[in-house]
């Protein structure tokens, strides 16, 4: 600081700055934002907004240089100028009592109150006393803060040149000096409470807010509830909910839209809603509370914002879309992208759009019903989900459908049922699993949805394992909350991953379907057990709702118990107890995860082994089922919770699956494009169960699988060539086997949770040689969907 020179002004008429003078900025050229200034947040025509921070650190040694900000009038855009001095300038004017520079507006003080409340923080308000107390070194001395606030004291008008102090109180110099008041504007908010976005009759209108918004133009304040497809709007003059309005695609469906994003017009007359599950942005006009159309964006719009000139919407989306190779799965199944949008002359083009995002996501017509010749021909269904395989790795030199011998690692030597079923059985060879990962997988699998916490947090548990806990299948009851009931019975908590309709089970036994669940989001107990230990559910309460209806004695997920010797047997001597009782459920969930594999860790079986082991258990269900009195009456469904094991011709998402009946025993091929939920749509119909989202409620019914008459042959299980895991003589991992060190780090206790990339080339080269090379696909159907290599 240069020395020996006098006090000077600052050319604004504001305070005295001693020192050097302050370089001027540029023309043209923005001044640059503070780097701290304490929490002091601004953006071009907005409101200057106070994070938390004592407000006394703002001129210390560190903010020297720091962006100073001027006092606010109403309706005056923030100005900031850039000096390079040695201490920030003082604003302009001064207040006896110490009111904060900077006020919200009513939009962003509504913001901060209700962050602040929705968290639960009961702060008192910050007023004329809580100033005077926190900060008594702005205020007059010789007065106590409280006296002060009694009696506050008179602005006095600040000329240049002079200091100004309130009448009694001594003059303020060098960092006493006062900051500049706002008469005009009342003192900033804190939280002081909660506010309830539903009804105690409905505590499930406004499920899982995500998203939270507010209006420039009014009192109000809005939140996206991304569970009950809902935004809620809050007055806040009062501190209610004023209105909830719908934004679902179509009145009176499931739910799915997910509405996970909110951004408010600059002139607060329309309210965009970012919906993840639509892949679309709702128009909302605020006024009428009602939604005016559709806008459709790229996949899973998760963020969203409006340009200040009002000319341009931003959309940011959590999965990309486009054309372009891709190979397996890695480390980031998932990459987002920014839309875009051009909002000029929308309420022309609204109506246009609408319908592109209802043609998008098939939901201008009704699914087919259970075609005649079905009806009341099914009375059980078996549900059997398997893990991670694609169509290419188990079909693809299977000679008939659209496979790719290329892509074909287990061949009839290792998966002979799995092969033969797909002979005799109809051929799906365009289906595929809606998941990504099995953290999403089994979601997928059971709910036909993965719930918007589930959407953005598998990315996040999938490539930073052991950074946080798994919590999106197998959740401990410990963890699960009342605040997040089902919506069948808000009695009974749920953890966040669940959907408000809960699960398949859920959807049974609230429509009074029996079922047996058999492993599916259940736990071994002791962990590692496979024979008679007794396992519990940690999902939705399963054994405490529904007490008899899950095995405890068949086991989860775990690759130290063999498919063909511990599950199989444990659900075969269940099923011929219901046999001879004639009490089969009509339902039943049957988990055979082995297909998984343990990939090169040494010791372990080899993968074609472990294969084996799941094919022969699959195989010996059939025929425990075609050779049972219920073989005429009912279906197996057999799917991969997901595809990301294994490269595919078409699209990594592109799985293996079956439906086994006395209806699609003809060897029949359907093309037909089906996925994870037209699976399950398929059974809901067959069992008369409703819709869980909007995604089994629009699906595909697979009813060209299905024709007339039944045959009703029986199948006798194919024995595998290779020996099966828990059989003696099964091949083992060799220590030299390709990527066997590094797989001595990887996680195999629970599903998925190995390195993709690594685990699949290990497969690969263990079957077809270690020098091998795992072809890359050559096109992907669901493009841009999964990670580059």
């Amino acid at each position: 600081m240069a020395r020996g020179r006098g006090p000077r002004r600052d050319g604004r008429g504001g305070a005295a700055v001693r020192g050097r003078r302050p370089r001027r900025a540029r023309a043209g050229r923005r001044a640059p934002p503070s780097p701290d200034a304490r929490g002091l947040a601004h953006r071009p025509g907005g409101i200057g907004v106070r994070r938390p921070g004592p407000r006394s650190r703002l001129c210390g040694p560190a903010q020297r240089g720091a962006v100073a900000q001027r006092p606010l009038s109403a309706g005056r855009e923030q100005r900031t100028h850039a000096l390079r001095h040695r201490r920030p300038v003082r604003p302009a004017r001064a207040s006896a009592r110490g009111a904060h520079p900077l006020r919200l507006s009513a939009s962003r003080r509504a913001v901060g109150v209700l962050r602040g409340r929705l968290l639960g923080r009961r702060q008192a308000r910050l007023g004329r006393r809580g100033r005077a107390e926190r900060h008594p070194q702005l205020h007059g001395q010789g007065r106590p803060a409280d006296a002060r606030a009694r009696h506050p004291q008179p602005l006095l008008p600040r000329r240049a040149g002079v200091r100004s102090h309130a009448p009694g109180a001594a003059p303020v110099r060098g960092r006493q000096r006062r900051r500049a008041a706002q008469p005009d504007r009342e003192p900033a908010e804190r939280a002081t409470g909660a506010i309830a976005l539903s009804p105690a009759n409905d505590p499930l209108r406004a499920d899982h807010p995500s998203a939270i918004a507010a209006n420039p133009g009014r009192d109000e304040v809005y939140t996206a509830n991304a569970n009950s497809d809902t935004v809620s709007v809050i007055d806040t003059d009062t501190d209610r909910v004023a209105a909830t309005i719908d934004v679902s695609l179509r009145a009176g469906e499931a739910p799915g839209a997910a509405p996970d994003g909110l951004a408010v017009s600059p002139d607060g007359r329309t309210l965009f809603v970012a919906e993840g599950g639509e892949d679309a942005v709702a128009v909302v006009d605020v006024a009428s509370r009602s939604v005016r159309g559709f806008i459709p964006t790229s996949w899973y719009p998760t963020a969203v914002a409006v340009a200040p000139d009002g000319r341009s919407l931003v959309v940011v989306n959590s999965n990309d879309s486009g054309v372009g190779p891709r190979h397996v799965a890695y480390y980031s199944p998932v990459k987002g992208s920014i839309s875009i949008v051009s909002l000029a002359n929308l309420g022309r083009r609204l109506a246009g759009l609408t319908a592109q995002v209802m043609r998008n996501n098939h939901a201008l017509g009704t699914p087919a019903g259970v075609p005649a010749f079905l009806r009341g021909q099914i009375r059980h269904v078996i549900y059997v989900v398997t893990e991670n395989r694609t169509y290419d790795s188990y079909l693809g030199s299977l000679r008939r459908g659209n496979g790719d011998p290329r892509f074909n690692v287990f061949d009839d030597r290792s998966a002979p049922n799995h092969r033969q079923l797909a002979r005799r059985f109809t051929l799906l060879d365009n289906f595929y699993s809606d998941a990504e990962v099995s953290a999403d997988g089994h979601n997928w699998a059971t709910q036909a949805a993965a719930s918007d916490y589930v959407e953005k947090m598998f990315p996040v548990v999938q490539t930073r394992t052991g950074q946080r806990g798994k919590d999106l299948e197998d959740v401990p009851l410990r963890f699960q909350f009342p605040s997040e009931p089902l919506q069948s019975d808000p009695s009974v908590p749920r953890p966040a991953a669940a959907e408000t309709r809960g699960y398949l089970w859920d959807d049974a036994y609230d429509h009074a379907v029996g079922f047996r669940d058999y492993g599916e989001f259940d736990s071994l107990n002791p962990a590692g057990a496979c024979l008679h230990s007794g396992n519990h559910s940690n999902i939705t309460r399963l054994q405490s709702r529904f007490g008899t209806n899950v095995d405890p004695l068949y086991p989860s997920y775990s690759l130290l118990c063999a498919d063909h010797l511990a599950r199989e047997p444990e659900w075969q001597r269940e099923f011929d107890a219901f046999e001879r009782s004639g009490t089969l459920p009509a339902l039943e969930i049957v988990r055979l995860p082995n297909d998984h594999t343990a990939g090169p860790t040494a010791g372990r079986p080899t993968p074609e082994s472990y294969v084996a082991d799941n094919d022969l258990a699959l195989g010996q269900m059939v025929q425990a089922l075609t050779h049972s009195p219920d073989w005429a009456d009912t279906a197996m469904f057999v799917v991969e919770d997901d595809a990301q094991n294994g490269p595919d011709h078409v699209d990594a998402h592109r799985t293996f699956a079956l439906v086994i009946s006395p209806f699609t025993q003809h060897g029949a091929l359907d093309h037909s494009h089906y996925d994870t939920a037209s699976m399950l749509a398929t059974l809901e119909d067959l069992l008369a169960l409703p819709p869980m989202s909007i995604f089994d409620q629009r699906a595909t019914r697979m009813w060209r699988a299905f024709s007339a008459p039944p045959n009703l042959t029986p199948y006798d299980f194919l024995a595998p060539r290779i020996v099966p895991f828990g059989e003696r003589g099964a091949p083992t991992n060799r220590g030299a086997a390709p990527l066997a060190r590094a797989a001595r780090a990887w996680n195999f206790q629970d599903a998925d949770a190995a390195p993709e990339g690594p685990l699949n080339q290990a497969i690969w080269k263990s079957v077809k040689g270690p020098r091998s090379q795992m072809p890359a696909p050559r096109h992907d159907l669901i493009a841009g969907s999964l990670g580059e290599q």
